[in-house]
C-alpha cells in the first residue's frame, strides 16, 4: 500500500508539479529538482514492488520444493527453514505495508 502511494504521489502529483513548475512560473532550476526527486521516488518505488514480488516468488518455490521432498521422505527438509523464516519476513513486510 505504502508503495502505490509512492508511486500514485509520483505520478499525479510531483510530474506533474514539476510541469507546473517550468510552464507557469518558469522556474527551471526548480523544475529539474522537483523531476530529478519524483524520478528518484518512482525508482525506489518499482524497486520495492519488485523486491516484494521477488521474495514471494521465491517463498512459492521453496515452498513447492519443500512439499514435493516431503512427500517422498516424511521428514523435515533442508529447504524448511529458509521456507518458514522467508515466509515469516514476507508476511511481516505485508502487514506492515499494509498499515502503512
Amino acid at each position: 500500500m505504502i508503495l502505490a502511494c509512492v508511486m500514485v504521489f509520483t505520478f499525479v502529483g510531483l510530474l506533474p508539479l514539476g510541469t507546473l513548475i517550468l510552464r507557469v512560473l518558469g522556474w527551471t532550476r526548480i523544475h529539474g529538482i522537483n523531476q530529478i526527486l519524483a524520478s528518484v521516488l518512482g525508482l525506489v518505488g518499482a524497486g520495492l514492488g519488485i523486491y516484494i514480488i521477488t521474495a514471494m516468488l521465491v517463498q512459492l518455490v521453496l515452498g513447492v520444493l519443500h512439499h514435493r521432498e516431503y512427500k517422498q521422505t516424511q521428514q523435515t527438509t533442508k529447504i524448511a527453514p529458509i521456507h518458514v523464516w522467508l515466509g515469516r519476513i514476507v508476511i511481516l513486510c505485508g502487514v506492515a505495508n499494509g498499515f502503512l
